[in-house]
């Protein structure tokens, strides 16, 4: 059985500067502050409300960012969603996502935003992009 944990929600957008003050109305903050990932072309900031809800700010570093596309194409939105597994369960947590037609997009990696934690990227066609969040125990 899958041992899925929702993380956050991966927002597309154009400016993480112009983007701060509108979430701020919806009451989130910056929980950190922008990291930039290089091997994904991104910068990256997480924002948390009262209730520990995260959104994850997700700004292009140039016009070769997958993001870029997202952005052309819909203007700003949700881009993923980031569920969590421990390391033990991920191997089969990625044989059922695999098993149910997602495509792995690359192998796990440190995530910078997510202070070290690793990442893995799944695409369906049904859903769209996920992140798997692996952490320990």
């Amino acid at each position: 059985m899958n041992k899925f944990k929702f993380s956050h929600i991966g927002w597309a957008v154009s400016s993480i500067e112009k983007s701060i003050p509108i979430f701020s109305v919806l009451g989130y903050s910056a929980d950190g502050s922008v990291c930039k990932d290089t091997k994904r072309g991104v910068n990256l900031l997480l924002l948390k409300n009262e209730e520990g809800n995260i959104i994850e700010l997700v700004e292009p570093v140039d016009i070769s960012s997958p993001v870029t596309n997202i952005l052309n194409k819909m203007g700003p939105t949700p881009y993923h969603i980031c569920l969590s597994c421990s390391q033990k369960d991920f191997e089969d947590n990625k044989k059922l996502l695999l098993n149910n037609r997602f495509i792995e997009l690359h192998k796990t990696e440190e995530a910078p935003a997510l202070r070290g934690d690793k990442v893995s990227f799944f695409y369906s066609s049904v859903i769209g992009l996920i992140e798997i969040q692996l952490h320990e125990s």
